[in-house]
């Protein structure tokens, strides 16, 4: 039964020509769109994800090499 839910969800994506990952784990199924993961509810609340997170980019790591360069320093010089 989940997996007919899955190749229906499958099939809702690739007919919005969406890549989405479609997982299930136990009686639940999770989808992920360009990195976006959510628990899937329903069919149409699936959909309207798909259209939501189609062009989704999500933003760019943040660096903190930087910040704990200066909190190790910080560290160091006040031992």
């Amino acid at each position: 039964m989940i997996n007919n839910r899955i190749e229906r969800l499958q099939q809702i994506a690739s007919e919005l020509n969406v890549n989405a990952s479609i997982k299930s784990l136990g009686n639940n199924i999770y989808a992920n769109i360009n990195g976006q993961s959510f628990k899937v509810n329903s069919y149409e609340q699936f959909k309207n994800k798909c259209l939501e997170l189609e062009d989704y980019e999500a933003p760019a790591p943040v660096d903190l090499t930087e910040r704990l360069t200066r909190i190790e320093d910080n560290y160091l010089n006040n031992l």
